[in-house]
C-alpha cells in the first residue's frame, strides 16, 4: 500500500490490523529515502514485545513531509486469514 504525507511537516500515523489471530505479519516500510524499516508481528510473541500496547496489532509510521512510503505486509497463518487495516493519525 503506498502513504503519502501532503503536509509540509512529518506526519505521525499507526497502522492497525484488527485482527490479533494472525500467527506471522512482517511488516516492510520503505520511507522512499532508500532505507527500509522490517517489523514482525505474531500472536505467539509476548504482548510486552508489541511496539504499540493495544489489543489489535498497532505500529507507528512516520511520514516524512511531502513523501511517498511504501508500506508491504506478509501475513502467513493457520487459521482463517483476514487483514483489516485501519490507519490513524497521532491524535486519534
Amino acid at each position: 500500500m503506498a502513504l503519502e504525507s501532503t503536509t509540509g511537516s512529518e506526519a505521525n500515523t499507526f497502522l492497525e490490523i484488527g485482527y490479533p489471530v494472525l500467527d506471522h505479519i512482517e511488516v516492510y516500510i520503505s520511507p522512499g529515502n532508500g532505507s527500509q524499516t522490517a517489523l514482525v508481528l505474531s500472536d505467539k510473541q509476548p504482548f510486552y514485545d508489541r511496539p504499540i500496547l493495544h489489543r489489535n496489532f498497532v505500529l507507528p509510521i512516520t511520514l516524512a513531509p511531502l513523501k511517498k512510503a511504501e508500506v508491504y505486509l506478509r501475513v502467513k497463518t493457520a487459521s482463517s486469514m483476514q487483514v483489516p487495516l485501519t490507519l490513524w493519525n497521532q491524535a486519534s
